[in-house]
């Protein structure tokens, strides 16, 4: 099967583990993205990225939605959940570059949950799909 230009993505109030997809995102604060077989063979583990004002880290959070995709592809994903990848970062810059890599990655990943913890990262990942 072909590689296609970024997967759909959609938003939801939730844990990424509930729902209805091929794998899903873990985030630890303690290692470097990877795959792990521990448990739930649908779990894809990453390192959470830490946002600092004294520092441009916009590389190291679009690598790590780019290595979330890639670990899917090797696994054979065609759905994947994704929690929000960081926190305390800029809610706006956070979407804007997790957005920009997901639609513009090649994958074989069709379908994308952004899963969010509460209603008001909720209503900013809409937001910012919207503007998409």
């Amino acid at each position: 099967m072909p590689l296609r230009r970024g997967p759909a993505v959609r938003v939801v109030l939730g844990a990424a583990s509930r729902q209805p997809v091929d794998a899903y995102v873990s985030v630890e604060t303690r290692r470097h993205p990877r795959f792990e077989r521990n448990g739930d063979p649908r779990r894809i583990t990453v390192q959470a990225v830490k946002w600092s004002p004294q520092a441009d880290h916009e590389y190291l959070l679009a690598e790590a939605y780019r290595s979330v995709l890639a670990i899917a592809d090797r696994r054979g994903a065609r759905s994947l959940a994704v929690p929000t990848l960081s926190w305390a970062w800029p809610m706006e810059d956070m979407t804007r570059i997790a957005l920009k890599v997901l639609h513009s990655t090649p994958t074989h990943v069709r379908d994308v949950i952004i899963a969010t913890p509460t209603p008001a990262s909720l209503e900013a990942w809409a937001e910012a799909l919207a503007r998409t």
